[in-house]
């Protein structure tokens, strides 16, 4: 597992002054861009899509909210594997209250797949990404 505590900002919040529904999906984002600098290093997964030309864009997301997150608070964001295959690489994101972590405030299971960025075509998770998320967040 990997956590990450992200500050709720201003322009994260909508007009009713909680963080807009679509702002959660930053935040894993973010976690999922953390993970990777983490363990590679400021340039790890820019270098997996610029050198290598792999691109791994999510194909499914599926979130459920659960409480609200507002102005000046914080988000505890935890990321896990829950699955490696072939083809594509699927996350589960839990944003917890850091003060209680036992308030899950969202969930989030995310499908991504790894293509080419010159071609766009489909292909397998690279070896090196599938190490390490199996390491890293089993």
């Amino acid at each position: 597992m990997f956590r990450c505590k992200i500050p709720v900002l201003f322009n994260d919040i909508d007009y009713a002054g909680v963080v807009y529904h679509t702002v959660y999906i930053n935040y894993f984002h973010e976690t999922l861009e953390s993970f990777f600098r983490e363990h590679w290093g400021l340039h790890g997964l820019k270098n997996l899509m610029l050198k290598q030309r792999i691109g791994l864009p999510l194909i499914n997301i599926q979130c459920d909210f659960y409480k609200p997150l507002f102005l000046g608070q914080e988000i505890l964001i935890e990321m896990s594997l829950i699955d490696v295959g072939k083809k594509s690489i699927s996350f589960r994101y839990r944003g917890l209250d850091p003060l209680k972590e036992s308030i899950v405030k969202a969930e989030c299971r995310v499908t991504q797949v790894a293509v080419c960025l010159d071609t766009g075509q489909s292909l397998t998770i690279p070896d090196i990404v599938k190490t390490l998320v199996t390491q890293e967040l089993t």
